[in-house]
């Protein structure tokens, strides 16, 4: 069963998809499967149905689960209580509420500090206005339950960050 706050990532196949995974390739020398996931979001449900929150393109916007096509993983912050869940959610309908563009200047700079392997710099892009899915991932849990994904994270977070850290695990996985 889902739960408000579990995260979702997915192998896009957009153009900027693949300009991520380009990055992760140039990053990680030896293939694992979940470096090929090139975007995430974060569940919360309206009435009855399960919706991704997450930063596309258009800007930050909600999608029903049942749209995603293809393959994708679920996963859940292994310690999370009932209290963790009701702040998830009252900053996803916080962030929900705000009117967020998507970040390009971000994008680019995480793939470039990637593939030069500079992701120790701090992140000149970051913004409040504009962000890309994994900040918007990782913002929602810093601000709700205090949880960072990387110790210092200094704007350089990616779908790989997200999908590989150790304090989650794999729920489901559809095909």
């Amino acid at each position: 069963m889902l739960k408000v706050g579990d995260v979702v990532g997915v192998r896009g196949k957009g153009l900027f998809s693949f300009l991520v995974s380009i990055g992760e390739f140039f990053s990680k020398p030896e293939y694992e499967e979940d470096y090929s996931y090139t975007h995430v979001g974060i569940i919360h449900f309206e009435g009855p149905g399960a919706y991704v929150l997450e930063a596309l393109s258009e800007g930050v916007k909600s999608t029903p689960l049942h749209e995603y096509k293809g393959k994708y993983v679920i996963k859940r912050h292994k310690n999370i209580n009932a209290e963790n869940i009701a702040e998830l959610k009252m900053t996803i309908d916080l962030y929900k509420g705000k009117k967020i563009s998507y970040n390009w200047l971000q994008l680019i700079w995480l793939g470039v500090t990637k593939i030069a392997r500079l992701e120790f710099l701090s992140n000149p892009f970051r913004s409040k206005k504009s962000m890309i899915c994994s900040e918007l991932v990782a913002r929602i849990y810093k601000e709700a339950i205090g949880f960072r994904f990387k110790p210092f994270e200094l704007g350089n977070i990616d779908p790989k960050d997200i999908m590989l850290c150790s304090h989650f695990e794999k729920i489901l996985e559809v095909n």
